[in-house]
């Protein structure tokens, strides 16, 4: 099992990564909200983000328990403890391009489009839906593609 600390500053590099390999219809309008509905333990790690930018817009960290103010995303990050609203927020999302991820353990769910796992060697490794993220108008690169543990295409 990895240490908490380590595994949620790989995973804060995971989410940077898959913003700069997704390809988004269109153009942003400002900075790239990059948004985490629910808790979540990144904490500190947030604070490298703040530095970067997507597409050539500052990423802009938001924390929000209102499934209306997803609309303003560009990437989703639900934490463990809001899972009980998967369905309300993908339905609330629905053919948007907004990129949803998870830490959840086990297996992606229906919705997710990235879900990152510790692996039984204790790295992290990631799951994609492709079907879903190309349903919301999202293409990954074939370099996000390459590392991904397991992907589906339904």
């Amino acid at each position: 099992m990895a240490d908490p600390a380590t595994e949620y500053r790989i995973k804060t590099a995971f989410l940077y990564n898959f913003a700069h390999y997704t390809e988004w219809p269109g153009s942003f309008n400002d900075n790239f909200n990059l948004c985490f509905y629910g808790n979540h333990p990144f904490g500190a790690y947030l604070d490298h983000l703040r530095e970067k930018q997507v597409q050539g817009h500052a990423v802009l960290i938001r924390e929000t328990s209102d499934i209306g103010a997803l609309h303003d995303c560009q990437l989703v990050f639900v934490g463990r403890n809001r899972m009980v609203d998967l369905k309300e927020i993908i339905e609330s999302v629905a053919g948007k391009p907004i990129l949803i991820v998870s830490d959840n353990p086990g297996t992606i769910q229906p919705g997710i489009m990235l879900n990152m796992d510790l692996t039984k060697e204790g790295k992290i490794g990631f799951e994609a839906d492709l079907g879903v993220a190309r349903k919301n108008g999202l293409n990954f690169s074939s370099q996000l593609l390459r590392i991904a543990k397991n992907m589906r295409n339904e």
